[in-house]
């Protein structure tokens, strides 16, 4: 797992301040993906915008993004591909497709 120190600048302020993707909510993120808690782990990204949660898929590493696909690959939807970038899209298809 990364450390929170590791995930390059996940702040993000909506207008309607209505959530704040930050660095503490990533590094949980990444805890509960790695310690394969999925009811922790969607309790916390259900509530994200699909370009919280693809930011958070570009920050991570391949090895990380493995976990977090493999508990919440069922929710991972288009919307939250759309948001990424193009390599990153190419690599969550892969391992969705594994």
């Amino acid at each position: 797992m990364e450390d929170e120190r590791d995930i390059i600048e996940l702040d993000q302020v909506y207008d309607d301040n209505t959530y704040t993707l930050d660095r503490r909510t990533a590094a949980e993120v990444l805890r509960f993906a790695e310690s394969q808690d999925r009811a922790q782990l969607i309790s916390i990204l259900e509530p994200l915008y699909a370009a919280d949660i693809s930011n958070l898929v570009e920050q991570i590493s391949v090895y990380d993004r493995k976990f977090l696909l493999s508990l919440h690959a069922r929710k991972f939807d288009g919307e939250i591909l759309t948001e990424l970038e193009e390599g990153v899209r190419e690599d969550i298809i892969a391992l969705l497709k594994l």
